[in-house]
């Protein structure tokens, strides 16, 4: 029983994911694959097996 971990893809079967906290399910579900696209982050898929058990994102930020 590994953790590996993924690039976010079109391909990403996120539909199902949920980690109990309905905004970052939300976010995962409906919003990271479009802020990902405008480059405004970039998340990466944690599985065990072919489950996914979890994620992180980077976001871009820009100080001036």
């Amino acid at each position: 029983m590994a953790l590996h971990f993924s690039p976010l893809s079109r391909d990403s079967d996120v539909s199902i994911f949920s980690c109990g906290h309905a905004d970052l399910d939300e976010f995962l579900i409906e919003d990271s694959m479009e802020y990902q696209q405008e480059r405004l982050s970039v998340t990466r898929l944690a599985y065990i097996n072919s489950e996914i058990v979890g994620f992180f994102t980077l976001v871009t930020f820009l100080h001036l």
